[in-house]
């Protein structure tokens, strides 16, 4: 059998390109799917202006006889298992650069961005209760009514308890560090989320998560890298415009804090953004750099995997902790606590993004 070297290019395998020698035992090998495997695309058509030997594009959309189609289906199975030769050869040698539908795909990225912000509206314990409570008042049956009043009541007492949530969100925190050393770090990426804008008095708000950027801003000054990364552009369906980024710039414009000790990308929308967006500023800075993540501590988890999955070497540095240490007082353990609700609510909305993360390939 006649042996042909093949230089073979392929694009967007799971946002992959890459190039690679082969030798094969038919030119036919060298008929290619771009997208989808189970489509007939003539990429080699593309990339020479040629035909295949023996197997001519034409062929597609006319009518073959019993024989030719019997050999178009044998050569078509040899294609696709060359076709999975090539991903496993991708699996085997580039896995930090394996990507998932999701990263690939615009609108997929887009409809998981607006289903997330629609679903957090199910994840919050008050949503449950009244659920229940409106349940209950439509069912007639009344044993049925009586045991989803009692369900509510128990959802409202668990997730109003103070103790609960503290030792829950202490087991899945990650634990502050030490402050590192001067120059142990080429930069700091500080995750945005910790402010909004108030359009009727024209200026920034910051909320609890603003420890991040002070904590960032303390580590700077101490030297420990000479470079601040925020990322952080619209996470608002109904305000895209307004870009985090550019607002802390300014803030940080007004404070003194010089232009050149800091990086800003607003374009990010969530998490999985955040790293995949970082990366090329990254790059320009130090391509196998060591950088300090600075986060709330109960979004580490998350942040932690994103940026490991993007292949940079980050060390966590948590910031915002919720949970605190051991208390047995009557208030704390038994009585019910508003505030504890909406911790909750982070708790849960944070449950919900692993798991998608990890649906998705984000982790």
């Amino acid at each position: 059998m006649k042996i042909q070297n093949l230089e073979f290019k392929t694009q967007n395998y799971y946002g992959v390109s890459f190039q690679v020698g082969l030798s094969v035992p038919s030119p036919h090998f060298f008929f290619c799917q771009t997208e989808c495997p189970n489509r007939i695309v003539g990429k080699y058509r593309r990339l020479t202006k040629k035909e295949i030997p023996g197997f001519p594009l034409q062929s597609l959309t006319q009518k073959k006889t019993k024989q030719e189609t019997k050999l178009f289906r044998r050569r078509l199975r040899r294609l696709r298992g060359f076709h999975k030769w090539i991903r496993n050869q991708e699996t085997t040698n580039n896995k930090q650069f394996r990507r998932h539908p999701f990263e690939t795909n615009p609108y997929l990225r887009n409809m998981f961005f607006l289903l997330s912000k629609i679903l957090a509206f199910f994840l919050m314990p008050l949503t449950w209760f009244f659920i229940l409570l409106i349940w209950s008042w439509r069912t007639k049956d009344e044993m049925k009514k009586r045991r989803l009043r009692i369900a509510a009541i128990v959802v409202i007492v668990f997730f109003s308890n103070r103790f609960i949530c503290d030792r829950t969100m202490h087991l899945w925190e990650i634990n502050a560090v030490q402050e590192p050393a001067a120059g142990t770090y080429d930069g700091i990426i500080v995750l945005g989320g910790l402010s909004s804008y108030d359009q009727e008095l024209d200026r920034i708000q910051f909320s609890r998560s603003n420890d991040r950027l002070m904590q960032a801003l303390t580590l700077w000054k101490k030297g420990v890298a000479k470079k601040i990364i925020f990322t952080g552009g619209s996470g608002s369906i109904l305000h895209a415009d307004i870009l985090e980024s550019d607002q802390i710039k300014m803030f940080l414009q007004k404070l003194g804090i010089p232009d050149s000790a800091m990086i800003y990308e607003n374009k990010s929308r969530n998490t999985h953004e955040n790293a995949t967006m970082t990366k090329p500023y990254l790059q320009k800075i130090s391509p196998n750099g060591k950088y300090l993540l600075v986060t709330s501590a109960f979004h580490m988890r998350r942040s932690l995997g994103c940026f490991t999955h993007e292949g940079i070497n980050v060390t966590p540095y948590s910031t915002d902790r919720y949970s605190g240490p051991w208390k047995f007082e009557f208030d704390y353990c038994f009585l019910p606590d508003a505030a504890t609700l909406l911790d909750w609510n982070t708790l849960l909305h944070e449950w919900f993004g692993c798991i998608t993360y990890k649906f998705s390939g984000y982790i």
